[in-house]
């Protein structure tokens, strides 16, 4: 299945053109997001099924309107997960930032909400 595929009907407003997708969590607060990504609602849509894009399972890890928050999310993405992908528009957008490269967590992903029972399941 192509990003493109992978993408289609997952945002329920039109000017949410932007997704960053992850996968292979490197730090426990990774893992918890993968969780909080696996629940029934997610980013504000619903999450039927994991977005399989190149045969690697995904998971939504920000959805937005804009092109600077998108970066920034991606960018936090690849400290915390091995796989990361910039979607616009359901395309993926290249992006100088090499997951399989970046360094390691410099902060703490979830802050306060560190736990399934607590607001979250956003970052």
């Amino acid at each position: 299945m192509s990003a493109v595929e992978a993408s289609e009907g997952r945002t329920s407003d039109a000017h949410m053109i932007w997704q960053v997708l992850a996968a292979g969590p490197r730090t426990d607060d990774a893992i918890l997001i993968v969780k909080w990504a696996q629940t029934s609602f997610f980013m504000g849509c619903p999450v039927p099924k994991p977005i399989i894009v190149d045969g690697k399972e995904y998971m939504l890890f920000h959805r937005c309107s804009e092109e600077t928050v998108a970066l920034e999310r991606y960018r936090k993405a690849c400290h915390y997960f091995q796989d990361v992908k910039l979607l616009k528009q359901g395309r993926e957008i290249p992006v100088d930032c090499d997951p399989s490269t970046a360094p390691g967590p410099e902060d703490d992903l979830l802050g306060g909400h560190a736990s399934l029972s607590t607001k979250g399941g956003c970052c």
